[in-house]
């Protein structure tokens, strides 16, 4: 998701080159592997480790919000569009963007 943001976005969005089309359409490829399975094992927990919310869902969060920077949508995959949602109106997550919006 990082690669496919940042070909997509940040280097538009920060002059850092033209956009290479190829990794972008690499990366898109392996998102579109990598999510069947993700929504697969949402499906049977509500966590992607089971019951309990872990750093593995955290750290995952961190690279779907560069889904929504790159206006990559996760509505074909509904658990991982339902688990995104839940952690994103977490108060843990809306406490660590009040705190990097500080910064």
């Amino acid at each position: 998701m990082n690669t496919y943001a940042f070909e997509k976005v940040a280097k538009v969005k920060y002059g850092l080159g033209t956009p290479n089309k190829t990794a972008e359409e690499e990366a898109l490829g392996f998102i579109n592997e990598q999510l069947p399975c993700i929504n697969d094992q949402l499906s049977h927990n509500r966590y992607l480790t089971g019951t309990d919310i872990t750093i593995a869902d955290y750290i995952a969060f961190a690279y779907f919000e560069n889904a929504e920077l790159a206006d990559f949508s996760l509505s074909d995959f509904d658990k991982v569009s339902q688990w995104y949602q839940q952690l994103k109106n977490s108060r843990v997550i809306h406490l660590a963007h009040h705190k990097l919006e500080k910064r």
